[in-house]
């Protein structure tokens, strides 16, 4: 069984303006934000389900995907995952990560990527000031890029999905 965990943090990624405030982690249904077949289109798969998880204390958020690839046989499965964070939690999660990591230019208001040798997959962080950090891992820094270009843009779109 084949398995990549794409893991999206988003922590509100929506269009700034003056006053921002971060997404709603007690509220905001991350499944509905980033529906299972967009995952599912960006990595050219098919989408075999979905499960939300949400901390009762508003602190995490996220939804998990799973996708049978295309032209897979038997139960191979890739699994990527969409958290929600604080926007703050940007520069703690660079400063955690395995090192080294590289800063990735022009993705949001900040971004940098790294790899976790024991987990054998990539982990792409971005910001988006003021409202968001999105995460996004898997086995191959052209898969996680992919899946951030794809996403974020969304993300920004909908600047009402994360308000209680």
């Amino acid at each position: 069984m084949r398995k990549v965990a794409a893991f999206l943090s988003v922590a509100g990624c929506f269009t700034l303006g003056a006053g921002a405030q971060p997404a709603n982690l007690r509220t905001l249904d991350v499944c509905t934000l980033v529906p299972g077949a967009t995952v599912a289109g960006v990595v050219g798969g098919r989408l075999v389900g979905t499960l939300p998880f949400r901390a009762d204390d508003g602190t995490v958020n996220r939804c998990r995907y799973t996708v049978a690839p295309a032209g897979a046989e038997g139960d191979a499965r890739d699994v990527y995952t969409v958290w929600v964070l604080h926007p703050d939690d940007f520069t703690g999660l660079k400063d955690g990560e395995e090192k080294p990591v590289t800063d990735v230019p022009g993705l949001g208001d900040g971004a940098f990527m790294g790899f976790h040798k024991e987990e054998g997959r990539y982990w792409l962080t971005v910001l988006v000031l003021r409202r968001a950090t999105f995460q996004v891992t898997g086995e191959s820094a052209d898969a996680v890029r992919k899946i951030a270009n794809v996403i974020l843009p969304r993300l920004r779109a909908r600047s009402d999905a994360a308000r209680p």
